[in-house]
Order: C-alpha cells, then structure tokens, then sequence
C-alpha cells in the first residue's frame, strides 16, 4: 500500500491578494511562547493558521497530527460563536487596522481580534497602544522629557546633539538610525560593557521620574479619549487562546465610556468607566528603550468582579 503523502506547507492566499506559505509545523506556535523581539513574528505565523482553519485551507490529512486536530476542535465553538462560514474570513493585520480578521454575518461586518496566551481580555498587558501625545491637552510628555531631562541625557552619555525640532520629529518612530542622537544612544542601551550597563541604570532612575512628575501634571482630553475607545474597540469580538484552549471576550458599551481619573500610580492613570467595577489603566512606558524611542500609552482592562 502506498503511504499516505503529507505535504510540508501550502499556499494561504490572503484577501485574493497576497499568498503566504503556512508550513505543517508552524502550528507549534501556539504551544510555545518564543523571545521578546519574535512575537510579531510568531503571532503572524498563529493569525495565518487560524485564518487558514477558518477558511478550509489546511490539507485534511494534517488534522489527523494531534496538535492540529485539537486546534480545530477547539476552535469549533468560536466559529459556531461568531457564525464564521467557511471562506468568510478576511485578514485584516496590519498598522492600519485595530483588528486581525473581519467576517460577513448578515449585513453586519464583525471585528475579530487574536490574542495568545491568555483567556480575558483583562489579562492582556493592553488592548490598545498610542502614541504618548494622543488624548493631551497640552504638555506633550517628549516635550516636557526634551525640555526637563535632555541635560541628564547628554551629562550622562555626551551624545549627538539634536534640537528639539528634530527630536520631536523623529522620537515616535522606532527607527533609531533616523538621527545620530538616536543611533548613539541604542547602541549604548544595547551595550554588555559594564560602565555602559551601570549608566543604563542611571538613565532607568530619571526616566522613571521623569514620567511620575509628568503624569502629575498632564490634562487629559476624556472626550477625545472615549470617541477613540468607541471608534477601535466598540463591537469588536476577541479570539482568545491559552494552554490549547480559546475563549472568547468583549467589551461592554459601559466599559468604554470614561467617566473621570480614579488614581494616579508612578507610571499609570487609572480611569473610572460607566461601569463602576471596570477601570481603564493607562501606562506611560518607552515602546523601544527606555528613554529613548516610542513613549506611548500601553492601555489595558481592569474588572474588578472577576
């Protein structure tokens, strides 16, 4: 009898417009959580693999591998959930969108977003990421940092110089060859020489505070804040995945609407939502170095019933 021939990979083609190529063992992915700087990567790989099962790509001989057949049959629930047809789904990953895929049901278009290894949308370090300048009255934070702390940056390291124009123009993008300044400081924060490591430590001290005394002074603009909330996050639906099991979440209405600052921490805004035991946690953080590249707000949920 002949064996039975398993092909290594196919081709997904995406929205009838890219094609990817999804290899049998891509689907370790979703049991084994890889570095840092790899989980854009990885997740693409995972989104490909689902949008792949949803659409009736995957050769049928590859369910007969354990790790795809329970894949499958765990998802089975979610797609009889969310009425997803087989060849519905469409990818929607990318900077332009706040969503992974998109389904027709109806006349309706539902918002599908993946999240991996965890099963509520509270446990995920954030739902959403901005730059540190949206939703501020005034006092923008790379300006108060350019302005109060650009001094202890060029004590510390003696840089390039940059003028504030520059630095404004340039500090929201996670390119560091955009600029001297920039290029000089990351490889300083990438350093293993001790002396470089022990003013990574230095610069970690006023950075820290640098964002404490900001957020005692920033005004926030609420309403700007729920128009965007509503606009992003609003009837979209989660695909939550953790230890070989999905789950599903998704915002209530109340839960978008910000109703005041409860209490502000070192490094967060905690705000007070239509929804009495729902808070909104708003981190100040550098995306790429501290003190270097991207501050930005990491927003995250925060139910206190569950």
């Amino acid at each position: 009898m002949d064996e039975k021939i398993i092909p290594a990979s196919f081709e997904a083609k995406v929205n009838d417009k890219k094609t990817y190529i999804v290899y049998k063992d891509d689907i370790d992915n979703f049991y084994k959580k890889g570095k840092k700087e790899n989980n854009d990567f990885q997740n693409k790989i995972r989104e490909l693999c689902l949008f792949s099962i949803f659409n009736n790509l995957v050769p049928d001989v590859w369910f007969e591998e354990q790790k795809w057949k329970d894949l499958k049959d765990s998802l089975s629930s979610i797609v009889y959930d969310f009425g997803i047809e087989p060849n519905n789904l469409k990818f929607m990953a990318g900077r332009a969108f706040n969503y992974d895929f998109a389904v027709k049901k109806n006349d309706d278009e539902i918002k599908l977003e993946f999240k991996f290894n965890c099963s509520s949308i509270k446990k995920y370090p954030q739902f959403l990421s901005l730059a540190s300048y949206h939703f501020v009255i005034d006092d923008l934070y790379a300006d108060y940092f350019y302005d109060n702390y650009m001094d202890k940056i060029q004590e510390l390291y003696n840089p390039p110089f940059i003028s504030k124009n520059d630095y404004l123009k340039f500090v929201y993008q996670s390119d560091e060859t955009k600029h001297p300044f920039f290029t000089f400081l990351y490889s300083k924060d990438k350093s293993t020489n001790k002396d470089d490591l022990v003013k990574k430590k230095e610069k970690k001290k006023f950075v820290d505070k640098s964002i404490k005394d900001y957020l005692q002074i920033v005004k926030l603009n609420l309403s700007k804040m729920n128009n965007k909330f509503q606009e992003s996050q609003a009837g979209k639906k989660f695909i939550l995945y953790k230890s070989g099991i999905f789950y599903k979440d998704e915002f209530e209405n109340d839960e978008l609407c910000i109703s005041g600052i409860n209490e502000i921490t070192k490094n967060t805004i905690i705000l007070d939502t239509n929804k009495p035991t729902t808070k909104i946690k708003m981190l100040l953080r550098w995306k790429n170095h501290i003190g270097i590249l991207f501050p930005a707000w990491q927003i995250s949920l925060c139910r206190l019933e569950q």
